[in-house]
């Protein structure tokens, strides 16, 4: 999924400059004290209520990235909350899917070190899509395996445009949903088949 995310401020103390090079942002923001820490994940009806202690300052805000797979982030909101959020609720997943969260701080244009990662399993129905806030490949920083690029122009906001990031969403709850609709039909088209094939010849048997 290849994106832009574009961030913007009125702040004259975000020191982020660009360089001759569009293609290479450069920040001169300094880098959070640490990675928040002691991230924990309580599931809820199609919801995640996730945890953490915060980071050590400089910091700003904190983004949330998560995906379906340990050690694979793939979803990610730019920003949940300023320098004293400790919590956040991610609603509209898919019940019975294993999310797999991590979240990191940032202080202006200069993303921190992610947290540890925390699991969990909504309970409640099918939902097919990303939840609010969050798009596919927004993870804070430029990354080869996902092809992003960044333009960082001071400090973040949640406005990012995502070009042709169709991917996958909850790949366990897609397959049973494909199931129930597909397959189940042609086995209980088999099974009555069988059954009036049954009777047919039962009561030719008898006659």
């Amino acid at each position: 999924a290849a994106y832009t995310q574009t961030t913007n401020s009125t702040s004259s103390s975000s020191s982020s400059s660009t360089s001759s090079n569009p293609s290479a942002p450069v920040c001169n923001d300094q880098k959070p004290g640490n990675a928040p820490f002691g991230l924990t994940a309580v599931a809820g009806l199609n919801s995640v209520t996730l945890t953490w202690n915060k980071a050590s300052d400089p910091v700003s805000y904190y983004l949330m990235t998560f995906g379906t797979s340990p050690g694979s982030q793939i979803y990610g909101n730019p920003n949940i909350g300023n320098k004293d959020t400790t919590t956040y609720t991610v609603s509209g997943l898919s019940g019975g899917t294993t999310y797999y969260f991590k979240v990191r701080a940032g202080n202006g244009c200069m993303p921190g070190d992610f947290s540890n990662e925390a699991s969990a399993a909504p309970s409640g129905g099918f939902i097919e899509g990303v939840p609010a806030g969050f798009e596919a490949g927004v993870l804070g920083e430029a990354t080869k395996s996902a092809e992003l690029t960044e333009e960082l122009t001071g400090e973040p906001t949640p406005t990012t445009t995502v070009i042709n990031a169709g991917l996958v969403k909850g790949i366990q709850s897609i397959a049973k949903n494909k199931f129930w609709k597909y397959i189940l039909p042609v086995v209980l088209l088999i099974l009555l088949t069988a059954v009036i094939f049954y009777f047919y010849k039962r009561r030719g048997m008898s006659s």
